[in-house]
């Protein structure tokens, strides 16, 4: 639904996973955790052998931080009214139950194989500035078929998946390169600070794009011309994502910091090359995503098919989860600047195992709002756990290739828990029964990770 160190503009919810909040990034970036330790020493944070900026760097560095403000809050309008509402259009348009929990799934691990051959195709180009705004301004063009097809009011399953995988594609093959170019654009000191502000930015335009997104679908539908809202909500998205791909350009940076030097890119070298608790960690954190994913795409069709809650509703139940996540940010910073990282993966791991299951104890919107407000709590507190671990565990010199590997690992249990879950249903029916059978299961699954979770936090 998204890893740590900053990712091409992470998204703002579980970026793999907040119970139900789907359209989400497979990779949980490095914005929403920064927040949680602002007026932190950044050398507390980022460690002695982060990039440093250059002379011109310095010089361009107000306007270069308002044009990154500014692509933050295109970019959370682009997650708003855009990607949030991909499986809600796949239900809309009649391609059924499964595609819509799918589209969220299958893409992505595309993107992760794409992410895999990223860090050697970005040399081609011999920049990361020239990179990042290519995979950017192809993902806003992605909307175009999307509005055509609301448009023509058809679209195959084929095909949307298409869209959808070079959507997911094209911005997590830019991941890496905004990853080692914004270190040259933000200066060390400031990074806390400055992504904590940012991801506040994205944070609210997402909200505010969710809920105004949802609230017009609900009009359109009332007029019967849901199918125009749609195309309406993609064309604000594309010019929303549009205007990034202009604020990165407005970025003013070296040639040298622009440069690319990529480390090599050999896999297992760099996993041998990683501590013990590392490995740990990335095993117990994609065993984990498998169990959530068996039941975490398949939220919005529960919502809107079998519950039959509006559009409106359904924002206002998604809502929930990304506020309780900003209100909480702060609160898990204190506790693991207080009682250490792996005391709090403990509290955000035990504190997942359940959720799924919550949903089935009660149909009431207002149930579903506090359940969800409860995962939006845990997400962070898991979230901002293993960004700091990664943080503190991986060398600089390796982070981008380790981080790539996790995010491939991600990319697929996430589908293969994904798949699981709709051969699920696809086998005993889109009935509530099989809805509520697949989040029992997801829950209970999350059981068997607990022992991974401990050999990670038993490691020093």
């Amino acid at each position: 639904m998204p890893i740590a160190s900053p990712l091409l503009n992470p998204p703002v919810a579980d970026d793999s996973q907040l119970e139900g909040v789907v359209g989400a990034h497979p990779n949980p970036g490095v914005t929403g955790s920064l927040s949680t330790v602002e007026g932190d020493s950044p050398r507390e944070v980022f460690g002695e052998s982060d990039t440093q900026p250059s002379f011109s760097a310095l010089m361009w560095l107000r306007p270069n931080l308002r044009a990154s403000m500014l692509d933050a809050g295109f970019f959370g309008l682009t997650l708003g009214l855009g990607e949030t509402f991909l499986p809600a259009f796949a239900l809309a348009i009649g391609l059924g139950e499964v595609v819509s929990g799918l589209v969220t799934s299958l893409p992505i691990f595309f993107g992760g194989i794409v992410q895999l051959v990223s860090l050697r195709a970005l040399s081609w180009t011999g920049s990361y500035k020239r990179w990042i705004v290519a995979g950017v301004t192809l993902q806003a063009m992605t909307f175009l078929p999307l509005i055509a097809a609301a448009v023509y009011g058809s679209i195959s399953a084929w095909a949307f998946f298409l869209v959808a995988s070079i959507y997911w594609g094209s911005g997590m093959a830019a991941g890496p390169a905004w990853n080692a170019w914004i270190g040259h654009v933000v200066p060390q000191p400031i990074r806390a600070n400055f992504f904590a502000k940012r991801t506040r930015v994205i944070q609210l335009a997402t909200l505010v794009g969710f809920l105004v997104g949802g609230g017009f679908l609900q009009y359109t539908k009332g007029i019967d011309a849901v199918l125009w809202g749609f195309a309406t909500l993609f064309v604000v998205a594309g010019l929303s994502r549009l205007a990034c791909s202009i604020y990165l350009i407005k970025h003013r940076t070296s040639k040298t910091d622009d440069d690319v030097h990529p480390e090599p890119a050999r896999l297992m070298e760099t996993w041998r090359g990683i501590s013990s608790k590392s490995r740990s960690l990335i095993i117990y954190l994609i065993c984990m995503q498998a169990c959530v994913q068996f039941s975490g795409p398949y939220f919005v069709p529960y919502i809107i098919k079998q519950l039959n809650y509006s559009y409106a509703a359904f924002a206002t139940i998604i809502a929930a989860a990304l506020v309780a996540r900003v209100l909480a940010m702060n609160l898990w910073g204190r506790i693991a600047q207080k009682y250490g990282t792996d005391r709090l993966l403990v509290v955000g791991g035990i504190g997942l195992l359940p959720l799924a299951s919550l949903w089935i104890l009660s149909p009431s919107l207002w149930w579903l709002i506090v359940v969800q407000m409860l995962s939006g709590f845990m997400w962070s507190a898991y979230e901002l756990a293993f960004f700091l671990m990664f943080m503190e565990e991986l060398p600089q010199k390796r982070r981008a290739t380790a981080l790539t590997i996790f995010n491939f690992g991600n990319s697929l249990t996430w589908c293969l828990g994904a798949l699981a879950g709709g051969w699920w249903i696809a086998h005993f029916g889109t009935s509530i029964e099989s809805y509520h059978s697949i989040f029992v299961i997801s829950s209970l699954s999350r059981f068997l990770c607990v022992g991974l979770l401990w050999r990670v936090v038993a490691k020093r």
